[in-house]
């Protein structure tokens, strides 16, 4: 992908490799030279990859960020179970049923989503883009990467507005 005001000659263009959005893994194989989407802006090409738009998946689970004494009650196997330790503090995200009697202390009432697909780690600006949106409306966001992707929680009383105004910014909503 190219990114930047400056035009570059297109017997540069193509002798360039394919990387970074049109080598993603999640498409399983490279998006030809001819089919890529050439952006003016690194802003404009984070909504997509190649001719595509980029997904959004909703989760269906009210989740809760938490502290917690140790990680001894943690159930890692739940779907869904975000650990952060630092010298500081053992942190946990996790979905609100799942929550370990061990807690110190906890925020409730977080909705969240995830780009779908696996997202390669020279991408930038996705999760950027995201909260760039939705900043300029006053939503917050808790963001978590993983090894594949991002997930974005969002506070439930803002949870619909943000899929909307994310819906309305060119992104697919998927169920």
């Amino acid at each position: 992908i190219i990114t930047g005001e400056a035009a570059l000659p297109l017997r540069w263009l193509r002798q360039l490799p394919l990387c970074g959005l049109a080598a993603r893994k999640s498409f399983r194989k490279p998006i030809p030279f001819n089919k890529l989407k050439l952006y003016n802006s690194a802003s404009d090409k984070s909504k997509f990859v190649g001719d595509n738009i980029m997904e959004i998946k909703k989760l269906n689970q009210d989740f809760s960020v938490c502290k917690v004494m140790d990680y001894s009650l943690v159930n890692i196997n739940a779907e869904y179970s975000f650990i952060g330790k630092t010298d500081e503090e053992n942190s946990l995200v996790c979905i609100t049923s799942d929550v370990p009697l061990n807690v110190i202390q906890r925020d409730d009432g977080w909705k969240g989503f995830r780009i779908q697909g696996i997202l390669d780690f020279s991408l930038i600006g996705i999760l950027s883009k995201i909260a760039e949106i939705l900043a300029k409306n006053s939503i917050s966001i808790f963001a978590i990467s993983t090894y594949n992707t991002d997930y974005v929680l969002i506070k439930n009383e803002n949870y619909q507005k943000a899929l909307d105004i994310l819906k309305h910014s060119g992104y697919e909503i998927a169920e």
